[in-house]
């Protein structure tokens, strides 16, 4: 009988570490993937701000117009996200927080 309780035990402790670990992966998986996007997006918004740069300029005539112009809107873009800071910390926070209870309301139903 005690073996049993004992053996019962560890099927469970090892259970909760494989489910331990299954958590921890998916959510390294998930800051990878959101380091990969977030490199691949850097690099679109240095090349677009260098192209929308070029293009002010030759419109008002200025390279350096055109290039404060590009700095102005990436500027009210970063205006705009921190008026936005909690809704988007929000999204994220429950974004990250559905990572990590994956499948438990479905665990706990079995």
């Amino acid at each position: 009988m005690f073996d049993n309780l004992l053996k019962y035990f560890e099927v469970k402790l090892n259970s909760a570490k494989l489910s331990l670990i299954e958590r921890v992966a998916i959510i390294m998986g998930f800051c990878m993937f959101m380091m990969v996007c977030m490199f691949i997006t850097l690099i679109i918004l240095i090349q677009s701000g260098l192209g929308l740069g070029s293009l002010m300029a030759e419109w008002i005539g200025s390279e350096a117009g055109g290039y404060f112009l590009t700095a102005g809107i990436y500027l009210l873009l970063l205006v705009v996200a921190i008026l936005f800071k909690k809704k988007l910390l929000r999204f994220f926070v429950n974004v990250f927080v559905g990572l990590l209870t994956d499948g438990q309301d479905e665990k706990e139903e079995e």
